[in-house]
């Protein structure tokens, strides 16, 4: 299956070949605040399938998806990322990036600013209540919310939902 994405506002279908960016893991100051920058994940278009599977709770039990040398795991205790050289791992509280179209000759080329995503999680930490970057995910829960898949773009008012993914035409 090839995954696209569809533009509410406009009812444009576009294809996903590529995603790029953090895995953020907490909001604090008003702000989503990411891992270390060797922590991004890059997905291409062989994990793509699968990641959205697991993210929309299609799959049952744990899941993993592998992404370079970082696990997304996904299971009854919730969504983590795990450093495969390390083991340590990590609370996942937002998936955030970039929808790539194609490879040129010259690299990636991405969709405009407007078709970027957050994939958002149930449960946000409370600034006023904690001092770190760094939330656990205990308590035996799915810490991604299908229902907030969904992301408006500040710039553009475009929305897009990532739920509607169905086969390229």
């Amino acid at each position: 299956m090839n995954l696209t994405k569809l533009n509410l506002s406009t009812g444009e279908v576009r294809p996903i070949r590529r995603i790029q960016d953090c895995i953020w893991s907490c909001w604090l100051d008003n702000q989503w605040w990411p891992y270390q920058k060797h922590e991004c994940l890059r997905i291409e278009e062989a994990h793509l399938d699968r990641l959205f599977s697991v993210l929309r709770g299609e799959t049952p039990g744990k899941s993993v998806v592998r992404v370079g040398k970082f696990k997304v795991i996904v299971g009854p205790r919730g969504t983590f990322q795990e450093n495969a050289e390390t083991k340590h791992r990590r609370p996942v509280r937002r998936l955030s990036g970039v929808a790539w179209e194609s490879r040129e000759p010259s690299g990636w080329q991405a969709l405009s600013d407007s078709d970027c995503f957050g994939l958002e999680c149930q449960q946000t930490p409370d600034p006023s209540k904690s001092s770190s970057n760094v939330q656990r995910s205990d308590d035996g829960k799915h810490n991604l919310d299908p229902a907030r898949m969904k992301k408006t773009s500040p710039a553009t008012g475009a929305s897009c939902d990532l739920r509607r993914l169905e086969p390229a035409a």
